[in-house]
């Protein structure tokens, strides 16, 4: 290349020296702010690895533990079908004797109310016949004791 004749073109190739070193330092920052995202990167995903590991191995321990937990509810919800069938069965021999027991009462309870009925009419019936006896022999006394 040629020496520059003028200061302008002096200038300029100063001026495109600053510029391509502000280009360097600027691909440097660049560089190193990716290396730095690169590292941050690489520890995250490793953390994450770990907390998914740690995750997988929890969830392998619970399903370890719940596999007998599991038989157990088995078991105790058969318990509660038998109890509920056994259940079932007596509510409807408990109700077969309520009922009859209802109609038992209600047939007592009319017998209960004839012989009321009867006993009632038998009992005016023999106060009356007492009461006109009671009347008929103080009259009589009344009678008796005025002659």
């Amino acid at each position: 290349m040629s020496q520059p004749t003028t200061k302008i073109e002096a200038g300029g190739n100063n001026i495109m020296e600053v510029f391509n070193t502000i280009l360097a330092i600027a691909e440097i920052m660049l560089f190193v702010a990716l290396t730095v995202l690169s590292v941050y990167m690489i520890l995250s995903v490793k953390k994450i690895a770990a907390s998914a590991n740690k995750i997988e191995s929890d969830v392998t321990e619970i399903k370890v533990q719940l596999i007998p937990a599991i038989s157990n509810f088995n078991d105790v919800i058969e318990d509660v079908k038998f109890i509920s069938d056994k259940s079932r069965t007596e509510f409807y021999k408990v109700e077969t004797v309520v009922n009859r027991l209802v109609e038992k009462s209600n047939e007592v309870i009319d017998v209960l109310d004839y012989i009321r009925d009867k006993s009632y009419r038998i009992v005016n019936n023999g106060s009356n016949f007492i009461s006109a006896i009671s009347l008929g022999v103080k009259a009589f006394r009344k009678k008796i004791s005025n002659d």
